[in-house]
């Protein structure tokens, strides 16, 4: 509970602690299971646990009351009126806010999930990305990737911005970036002198 919002502590700790009651169990078997078979968990000791389950449950529950916002809906949507249905957009964020229109989301991780071409997609006119608390801040620190590909556009223009919840730090804002900075063409049709069919 100390650690809700921090994924990799979390999943590290629950690791390490399976894997220390797992090696308990094996070591001292069959000790565990036989003393628990003697009727060692009393009435008290199982209500204590549930309770204490009950509680931690109830105050993940208040915190969602307290804090719920609609920001995510309210961008998703806005999104729909920018963006015709079936449209490629880049960025770890065009997955959390397609849930309210119909854009398909092309996820870029490192080394995973149309990694290889991130920089040379020029079918993928949009990027989604955050510009608060800075750009590209979803992918910052070890995974640089959608920095990566606003790099590879340097010409890009932000469209629109709008508030998003979701983060560690409570609310940022987020951008939907045209890769081509308004052009009619994609760059790998400017520089071929390929026409608009």
């Amino acid at each position: 509970m100390a650690f809700l919002y921090e994924v990799r502590p979390n999943v590290r700790g629950a690791a390490a602690i399976a894997a220390l009651l797992t090696a308990i169990v094996y070591t001292t078997w069959p000790l565990v299971p036989s003393w628990l078979s003697r009727g060692a968990w009393s009435v008290r000791a199982a209500a204590l646990v549930t309770g204490l389950v009950c509680a931690g449950q109830l105050g993940q529950y208040g915190q969602w009351m307290v804090g719920r916002t609609y920001k995510n809906v309210a961008a998703s949507r806005a999104l729909a009126g920018v963006l015709p249905p079936g449209t490629l957009v880049h960025g770890i964020l065009a997955n959390g806010l397609a849930l309210e229109n119909q854009i398909r989301p092309i996820f870029v991780g490192r080394g995973f999930g149309n990694y290889e071409d991130r920089k040379t997609r020029d079918d993928v006119r949009y990027i989604l990305t955050y510009v608060a608390p800075s750009l590209g801040f979803e992918s910052q620190a070890r995974n640089p990737v959608i920095q990566d590909v606003l790099d590879a556009y340097p010409n890009r223009r932000t469209i629109m911005t709008f508030e998003v919840s979701g983060i560690a730090s409570g609310y940022g804002r987020a951008a939907l970036i045209d890769k081509f900075g308004g052009t009619s063409r994609p760059r790998s049709e400017q520089t071929t002198g390929r026409e608009d069919n």
